[in-house]
């Protein structure tokens, strides 16, 4: 999927923002998979794994979650996959 979501953002950025909050816990494993890809958006995590309060608060049980989130940063469509993603955006 990130290969595709890459392309999107590329596409629409500035409109389309992404935000990846990683569920990391080793800042070594971490900080060598932003070396290695090349992720163009904001990138952040706080290395407590499924225990952070991100992921609690939000219900966060599998990744890759995805929030579309208006621009007063309401959520508006949580979807499943990258289709489900290219059809909430057309939404908009």
């Amino acid at each position: 999927m990130m290969p595709r979501l890459k392309d999107l953002y590329n596409e629409l950025h500035p409109e389309l923002e992404i935000i990846a909050i990683s569920l990391d816990n080793d800042p070594g494993l971490y900080q060598t998979a932003l070396e290695g890809g090349d992720f163009p958006w904001i990138n952040a995590c706080d290395y407590k794994g499924w225990d952070t309060e991100t992921a609690v608060n939000y219900n966060v049980y599998a990744t890759p979650t995805m929030f579309l989130l208006s621009s007063d940063r309401k959520i508006i469509a949580k979807p499943i996959s990258f289709p489900e993603l290219l059809r909430d955006l057309e939404k908009q």
